[in-house]
């Protein structure tokens, strides 16, 4: 049986799960039978794993550092270069023998690390590599700048890793295995693999034929998902559609959802706009995105977009930035609005609201697209890349 030690040392807050760390999750769940399975990670991700996967693996856990709970952005790259280095010690835990998969759940360091040093002395381990979207420089980033510019450093660390050591690098799109094989990535060792949901399970939600808010955003509460932007959309929205409500959803740091909050009170919007926070409960998710007319992608950047396809199954219509992702993944069921324009990006939506039957169209588009996307696939897809190191 072929074992795979999967690191998902990159997660730290129980509030939110990041899409990345969702993919390797639903495959363990579905082929964890077939492998012999080890999950190296932070406390937050054992948690996740547990509440999430229910998978058959057996797990190495690393320690939980007592700073972690006061945790800000910017000291994040110093906790992943920690896990980094006390991964390589728990992995005197772990019997690499001959034929061993290393599979890293993202492109930081704290999972590139390990797995360059495990291919460094055991040439028979293969490693597969996942990344999942470019990181801007600094200048062009929104956020923290310290954070920014450690971010991207750290990436570029883990690019050079993953270029000479890595067997498999895993790519979410056409599009992004161009911009990697522009970044000199050996064409060879690229294979696209996206992501998924779990269609089936969103589909027996009831659908809610009283809708409580006209907009809905869902993903992590930080400057790249434009959270910053949603909120000046809105306000154009609300100045011409005086009642209309929108739903905010997801986790994110103390700082980023205060700053939101701020926001929020800054354009007088605390009778339009509910924070909900993070909706711990699967079900309770997808009928808040049910009871919303239209759904709002802000995002200034992304690999595939997992929370969007779940807005489409929830048959939503779509305006969206027009990332990459946009025609290399999702091909209907959305209005594409150039990245940062937010008086556009209002206006569409505006339009949406006004007018039903347009509204309607999308959102069936948007549905039966939705339908293709199933973690099954995805599984098989990976198993086979597994099956073929071997």
């Amino acid at each position: 049986m072929t074992k795979i030690v999967c690191l998902a040392n990159s997660i730290w807050n129980t509030k939110g799960r990041s899409g990345g760390d969702v993919i390797f999750m639903e495959a363990a769940k579905r082929f964890s039978n077939e492998f012999d399975i080890t999950v190296i990670t932070s406390v937050a991700g054992y948690s996740q794993w547990q509440e999430f996967s229910q998978a058959k693996v057996k797990y190495i856990c690393l320690s939980g550092y007592f700073f972690e709970k006061y945790l800000s952005l910017a000291m994040i790259p110093l906790v992943y270069v920690l896990r980094a280095l006390e991964t390589l010690l728990l992995f005197r835990k772990v019997d690499f023998n001959p034929g061993t998969v290393v599979y890293s759940s993202s492109d930081f360091i704290c999972d590139t690390i390990p797995s360059a040093f495990v291919k460094l002395f055991n040439k028979r381990v293969k490693w597969i590599s996942r990344i999942y979207h470019v990181i801007p420089a600094p200048g062009k980033r929104e956020g923290v700048l310290l954070f920014n510019i450690l971010s991207f450093l750290a990436q570029r660390f883990s690019f050079f890793l993953i270029k000479h050591f890595s067997d498999v690098v895993l790519s979410l799109n056409d599009a992004l295995s161009a911009e990697l094989i522009a970044l000199n990535f050996p064409q060879k060792k690229i294979k696209v693999s996206g992501a998924g949901i779990d269609f089936k399970y969103i589909d027996k939600i009831p659908d809610c034929s009283e809708k409580v808010y006209d907009g809905v955003f869902f993903g992590r509460i930080s400057p790249q998902k434009g959270i910053y932007d949603l909120i000046k959309i809105w306000d154009i929205v609300v100045k011409n559609k005086k009642n209309a409500r929108l739903a905010i959803i997801g986790g994110g740091s103390p700082e980023a959802i205060a700053d939101l909050n701020k926001e929020i009170q800054g354009y007088n919007l605390k009778d339009n706009v509910d924070y909900l926070g993070y909706i711990e409960s699967l079900s309770d998710l997808y009928l808040a995105l049910k009871k919303s007319r239209v759904y709002l992608f802000t995002d200034h950047e992304n690999g595939w977009g997992i929370s969007v396809a779940e807005g489409m199954a929830c048959k939503l219509a779509v305006v969206a930035y027009k990332l990459d992702i946009f025609g290399a993944v999702h091909k209907k069921g959305f209005i594409p609005v150039p990245l940062k324009d937010i008086e556009l990006f209002a206006k569409e939506t505006l339009f949406l609201l006004n007018n039903d039957a347009e509204r309607d169209k999308l959102a069936r588009e948007a549905y039966v697209q939705a339908k293709g996307y199933d973690w099954d696939n995805i599984a098989l897809e990976l198993k086979g890349i597994i099956r073929e190191l071997n």
